[in-house]
């Protein structure tokens, strides 16, 4: 018999068989380490040690991956976390852009930008009226008044082209209600 192979048929000392079946328990409850040794003779240890180790191998393997994974996973949720951050950041300054263009292009903005131009065009008209009073009293040349009047004439004429447009806004505006 191979001495590396477990055995079915365990030999029995001599005179086992004359022993009763108390005397046996007795046998295998005081001297449990020494019929221990004695069974172990039979089936070697070094089959069941190999794959004790092997297992054990594995098992620090699977440790090793394991704490390879828990540090990926930390990793990734650190970049989860820094793009929540990105994500809200990019969600109010869309929010910021959204606001800055309602601001300058919603209608009643762009109502008030020409409402503005069309106050400074009137504003300057008027101060073109103001600067030619003051010349006629120092008697202007005629390229003086020329210019004065195509700078006049082209200001009255955006002031009205603005005012005309405000005016078919708001009558646009109403139709739409």
């Amino acid at each position: 018999m191979d001495s590396t192979e477990p055995s079915g048929n365990v030999p029995l000392p001599d005179n086992a068989d004359l022993l009763t079946t108390r005397e046996l328990l007795g046998l295998l409850t005081e001297h449990r380490d020494q019929l221990q040794s004695y069974v172990t003779k039979f089936h070697p240890l070094s089959e069941l040690e190999e794959q004790i180790e092997e297992l054990r191998h594995k098992l620090q393997e699977l440790q090793r991956k394991f704490d390879e994974l828990q540090i990926e996973r930390h990793e990734v949720t650190e970049e989860i976390e820094q793009l929540k951050i990105c994500e809200s950041e990019y969600v109010k300054q869309w929010q910021d852009l959204q606001g800055m263009i309602r601001d300058n292009y919603s209608d009643e903005a762009m109502k008030r930008k020409v409402q503005l131009s069309i106050r400074q065009l009137d504003e300057q008209c008027n101060q073109l009226e103001l600067s030619l009073n003051t010349h006629t009293e120092n008697k202007l040349d005629s390229n003086s008044l020329d210019t004065f009047v195509n700078e006049y004439l082209e200001k009255r004429k955006l002031f009205h082209l603005q005012r005309e447009k405000l005016a078919t806004w708001d009558a646009q505006g109403r139709l739409k209600s």
